[in-house]
C-alpha cells in the first residue's frame, strides 16, 4: 500500500495532467504555458517542474492517460475472457467506436496541432507512440486469438498479419478525420466498419463449422 505522501504526490501529478488537458483543449497547446498549468492545477510553478521537465512532457502524459482510458474501456468490453464477449463482429464495432470516441474528446484543430508536435519532437513522443502501438497491438491480437479459440475465426489465419491489417485500417481512418476538414467522422467510421467486415469475412466460420 502506498504511503500518504506517495498518494498525495500521485494526486498532485494527476491534478496537473487533468488541468493541462483542459487548458490544451480550451486554449490550444501552443498558447498554454507552464505557469498557466500551475495556476489551473492550484500548485506552484516549481511544483509542475518537479513532476515534468517541460510542457511537451505534460502533453505526453495527457495523451497517454486518455489513450489508456479508452483502450481499457474497449478491452474490458470485448476481452474474450469476459462473460460480455459479444462475438468478433461486434468486437470490431466496439473497436471503431472506441477509436472515434478518442477522437471526439477534442476538436480536429487540437489533434492537428498535437500531430505536428509529435513530428517535431520525436525524442519526447516517439516512445509514447511506440508504447501505445505495442499495447494496442497486443490487445487486438488477444481479441483475434480469443475469437479463433472460440471457433469464430479459421484456425489457419495468421493473426499477426490480420492484426496489422486491422490496425492499418483504423489508423488510416483516424488520420483522415484529423487531417481532412471535410471528412465526416460518422461516415468515415461507417466506411472503416465495412472495410473491417470485408477483411474478416473470408476467415469467419459459420456456427455449424465452429468447433464446439
Amino acid at each position: 500500500m502506498k504511503s500518504l505522501r506517495e498518494r498525495k504526490k500521485a494526486q498532485a501529478r494527476d491534478n496537473i495532467v487533468a488541468a493541462a488537458s483542459g487548458l490544451f483543449d480550451r486554449n490550444g497547446y501552443q498558447s498554454v504555458t507552464m505557469r498557466d498549468i500551475a495556476a489551473a492545477a492550484d500548485v506552484s510553478y516549481q511544483t509542475v517542474y518537479n513532476y515534468f521537465p517541460g510542457k511537451a512532457r505534460v502533453l505526453h502524459e495527457v495523451l497517454l492517460s486518455e489513450a489508456r482510458s479508452v483502450e481499457q474501456q474497449l478491452f474490458d468490453a470485448v476481452s474474450p475472457s469476459s462473460n460480455r464477449w459479444p462475438g468478433v463482429g461486434p468486437a470490431m464495432d466496439h473497436l471503431v467506436v472506441s477509436v472515434f470516441r478518442m477522437l471526439k474528446l477534442h476538436e480536429r484543430g487540437y489533434w492537428r496541432t498535437i500531430t505536428a508536435e509529435m513530428i517535431r519532437q520525436p525524442e519526447t513522443f516517439g516512445s509514447l507512440m511506440g508504447l501505445l502501438d505495442a499495447e494496442f497491438r497486443a490487445g487486438m491480437a488477444e481479441i483475434l486469438r480469443g475469437a479463433r479459440e472460440r471457433g469464430e475465426i479459421a484456425s489457419n489465419v495468421d493473426l499477426d498479419v490480420l492484426t496489422q491489417v486491422v490496425i492499418y485500417l483504423i489508423d488510416h481512418a483516424a488520420l483522415r478525420v484529423i487531417s481532412l476538414p471535410a471528412a465526416d467522422a460518422d461516415q468515415v467510421a461507417d466506411e472503416v466498419r465495412r472495410q473491417l467486415e470485408i477483411v474478416l469475412t473470408p476467415y469467419l466460420l459459420a456456427p455449424s463449422d465452429a468447433s464446439p
